[in-house]
Order: structure tokens, then sequence, then C-alpha cells
């Protein structure tokens, strides 16, 4: 996704609250030692006391803001992706029966898209609080302590970093197969319900193997990311705390005479490990860059992706008659004036249902077209209707809507005969209203 969509109001109040939150814990080291070295001194400071406790506590509120922004976040970069990803397929009437692409759509909208946007936003998340909290612990650190802290936390950095460099191509490479083979499992398994519900032998064996097949590759994939991943992460740990233990060592050997310096190592000691445990879960989230962008390609191409109904090739004119028309170049004699009732027939192959979802994408807005046993807009209202009340209602909705075209491919298709003259019947007297062109099963 671009930067621009994810960069928003709701965005920069959560970060703001995460950095509310994490001076507020950075905080705490230095009330810490200012009230030990007053201890030391033989006093006792109920003030330093108190922030050093209240340190500890309000991180909680600043925090709770901070997920409570990125819940509303979260939702925005959401609604950007069901916008942009409809537009994408929004009138494209030739690809309604497409079933790869709409099997493809459908997991994107209803899966894959939605579970890797909730991945990015922890992810982005978890990235600006722990660089947060590192950043201002270490520099608490070097501030109470000395400067060769932050030499060894950088010396460590670089050294990470340039590690994690040479491993994050491979990572990048095996998680774009990964998010591959998954996509292709997760498409076959949109078919599993036909072969598995039927049965038919043949069809369910050959389903079966191939399904075999891609669960097994996308298994090695998997595992084998795993494992690159695991020893990747081991390295990755050695070279992010070797330098800053060296350091502790050489500071407690340089200022070992020195108690008011000892006390501070002591006091801090717990919150430098802290710190680098926190860098390494940075540096493991900034390995996971490269698979999150992978992700992110996969998911971008699948979203972009459009298809070329090619109408041309299903289409041949010679063999489509419709009563007192020659010239099929309709959608620039249609609009909403038009009056009267015509029925599309012609042989099998013919391409009669593909011209009329092409006459329905020339028409665009100005038309309501309704697909072969279709319940379109009427499930969510009412799920108990017969197939013939179904068409009737389909057909109110759309008088309703005050639509001045009315298409219907077969939509006697699986009706008895009294619920067929009655639809008919009304399909006539609403031609004298408005244009309305069918292809039917039985004519």
């Amino acid at each position: 996704m671009k930067i621009k969509t994810l960069v928003t109001a709701n965005f920069g109040m959560m970060v703001a609250a995460v950095l509310v939150q994490q001076v507020i814990v950075a905080s705490s080291s230095y009330w810490l030692s200012d009230f030990a070295q007053n201890l030391r001194l033989n006093q006792f400071s109920w003030v330093l006391l108190g922030a050093y406790l209240a340190s500890l506590l309000l991180p909680y509120l600043p925090g709770a803001v901070a997920h409570y922004y990125q819940s509303l976040w979260n939702f925005e970069i959401l609604e950007n992706f069901y916008d942009k990803t409809l537009s994408t397929f929004r009138g494209k009437i030739g690809l309604w029966n497409h079933e790869e692409f709409k099997g493809q759509k459908e997991s994107l909208l209803i899966k894959d898209g939605p579970q890797y946007l909730g991945d990015l936003g922890h992810y982005i998340f978890d990235v600006i609080s722990i660089s947060f909290n590192a950043i201002l612990n270490i520099l608490v650190v070097v501030w109470l302590l000395d400067t060769e802290f932050l030499i060894a936390y950088l010396l460590g950095l670089g050294i990470t970093f340039f590690v994690l460099n040479l491993q994050n191509k491979t990572h990048e490479n095996m998680a774009s197969k990964v998010e591959t083979e998954k996509n292709k499992i997760t498409r076959h398994l949109a078919s599993a319900w036909d072969h598995w519900a039927l049965e038919n032998a043949a069809f369910l064996d050959s389903w079966n193997k191939s399904f075999q097949v891609k669960k097994l590759l996308y298994k090695g994939s998997l595992v084998k990311l795993s494992g690159k991943k695991e020893f990747g992460s081991v390295i990755l740990s050695i070279t992010s705390f070797l330098p800053t233990l060296i350091a502790t060592i050489y500071f407690a050997q340089k200022n070992f005479g020195s108690i008011p310096d000892l006390l501070n190592l002591v006091i801090l000691l717990p919150r430098l490990f802290m710190i680098l445990g926190h860098t390494t879960s940075l540096i493991y989230l900034i390995r996971d860059y490269s698979i999150m962008k992978s992700r992110a390609e996969v998911i971008t191409q699948m979203s972009d992706q459009e298809l070329d109904p090619q109408w041309e090739s299903r289409i041949n004119l010679e063999g489509i008659k419709m009563q007192g028309v020659t010239d099929f170049n309709l959608a620039k004699k249609l609009d909403e004036t038009s009056k009267g009732y015509w029925t599309i027939t012609g042989s099998n192959g013919s391409g009669k249902s593909s011209w009329l979802m092409k006459l329905k994408q020339e028409l665009g807005a100005k038309a309501c077209y309704l697909p072969p046993k279709s319940s379109l807009g009427i499930d969510q209202i009412e799920t108990s209707l017969s197939t013939g009340q179904k068409i009737k209602a389909q057909i109110q909705l759309a008088l309703n809507s005050g639509v001045g075209i009315l298409l219907l491919d077969e939509w006697d298709a699986n009706l008895d005969e009294k619920n067929r003259n009655e639809i008919l019947e009304t399909l006539r007297d609403v031609g004298i209203r408005m244009c309305v062109i069918d292809i039917r099963h039985r004519v």
C-alpha cells in the first residue's frame, strides 16, 4: 500500500500517544537513579519516589489512547482497501462468471486483504512503539552512565543490519513464494464444496491429487522459510548483544572505585538488558519487513488485476435474432425514454448471454441486469422466497430504483408454468412503460 494512504489523522494521534507513553517509561530510570543516589547520602525524597512510581503507573493511560487510535486507523486503511479493490471490478459484467477471477477477488476481500491489513497495522504499531522505547531508554542510559554505551549500541545495530541485509533478499524471495503457494491452495479450496458434496469420483480424484501437490508445495516453502528465519534470529541476537555486553564489562572495570557510577550501573543493568531485548525484537520486525513487503506486493497485484472480457470472441451476431431489430449496436440508441419488450433468440453457443452482458456494460447505470438463477438484492432482505417470488421481487426492486432499462437472462429457468406465465405478463406490462430485453430458457 502507498504511504500516503496509511498516514492519516488517526495514525498521527496513535504515534503521539505512543511517544508520550515511552517518554514516561524512559523517565523511570532517571527517577530511580536519582532516588537511589539520595539514599546513598542518607537522604529520602518523597518527590523522587512519587515520580518513579508515577512513571510506572501512568504509561497505561497513553497506552490505552494509542490502542484506541490504532483501532480507528486500522479501520480506515481497511475501508480504503475495500473501496480500491471493489472499484477494480465495478461494472465489469463480463467477468461475472469468470470463476477464477471471482474466487481470487472474493478471497482477497473476505480473507487475504483484511488479514494482511490487520497484520500490517500491528506490525507498524510494534515498530513505532519499540523504536521509541529503545531510542529514549538508550539516551537515558548514556546520560546517566557513559557515551561508550551509545557507541556499543550503535555498533551492535550496524553489525546486525549488515547481517540483516544479507538475509533479506533470501527471505523476501522465499516469502513471495510462500504467499504465491498460499493463494494457489486458497483458490483450489474454493472449489472443494462442489467436488466433495457431489462426490463424482473421477472429478474428485483429480481435484484431490492437485490439492495434495499444492499442499506439499505450500508446506515445503513455509517450513523452509521458518527454518531460515529462526537460524537468522539466533545470529541477529548475538550480533546485537555482544558489543553492549563488552561495554558493560569495560565500564565496570574502569569505574571499579566509583560507588555512584557502579550504583547507577547496577540500577540500570536490568533496563539495559531490556533495551537489548527490545532492540532484538525491533530487528526481528525489521527482518520481517521483506516478508510484509512481499505480502503487500501479492495483495496489491491481486487487488489491481483486471481482465479483458473479450466480448467479440464470444458473440456471433449472425446467430442472434431480435424481433424488429437489425442493428445490434443498441447502447447508443437506448435511453431512459425507450419503451418496448424484446426477447433475444438464437442457437445455442451464439453468445446471447454474452451480448446481453456487453449491452449492460455499455449502458452502465441506465440499465438493471438480472443474471440467471440470481438472488441479487433479495437474500439480504428475505431468504425464504421461492424462485418465482424472488424474480418478482427483483423486478419490483428494479422498477422502484427508477432505472429505465431492464435486462433479464433466462429468468424463466426452473419456473413452473404458472409462475412463468405470471412473470411474462408482468414483463409485457412493464414494457409499455420502459425498455425490457430478455433471454428466455423456453420460447
